[in-house]
């Protein structure tokens, strides 16, 4: 029988992709959803970590900032553009930026499942993820409130 976190994993990683890489509408306040609701579940499985050793905090606060750093390649790597017959704003993720969404979350699926010594590595993986997808959205959101108030 398939491991079920591996479904798991394959399941979301196919509605991503069949979210980030088509091109949909921008809207500047539905762009902190997400953003939102991975913040609340990232602090639920984070804060039993951060109390663990002098070091987990900083490891936690390392893996941040290194999402954060992620979140404005992938900003980068994201193509915002005006649709010239609607006047719409329009965004599309590339396969680079989904690559390494992938990567960093089918990181975080395998250590959950190993030994328990492992959950810093996770909490390190999730706090990436929280930062990259946070200053994707900023990053996003910045272009889009640029652009509109140029009008």
């Amino acid at each position: 029988m398939a491991d079920p976190q591996l479904a798991y994993f394959v399941l979301v990683a196919i509605i991503v992709a069949l979210v980030q890489l088509r091109e949909r509408r921008v809207r500047g306040w539905t762009l902190w959803i997400i953003p939102l609701l991975l913040t609340v579940a990232t602090i639920q499985d984070v804060v039993v970590i951060w109390y663990d050793s002098v070091l987990a905090p900083i490891i936690l606060i390392l893996g941040f900032g290194a999402g954060l750093f992620l979140g404005v390649v992938r900003g980068k790597m994201t193509h915002i553009r005006k649709n010239p017959e609607t006047g719409k704003w329009t965004m599309k993720g590339s396969w680079g930026a989904y690559l390494m969404w992938i990567a960093v979350f089918g990181a975080g699926i395998v250590t959950k499942s190993m030994d328990n010594n492992i959950h810093l590595i996770r909490g390190f993986l999730l706090m990436a993820s929280l930062g990259a997808v946070v200053m994707r959205r900023i990053w996003i959101f910045t272009i889009y409130k640029r652009s509109t108030a140029k009008k």
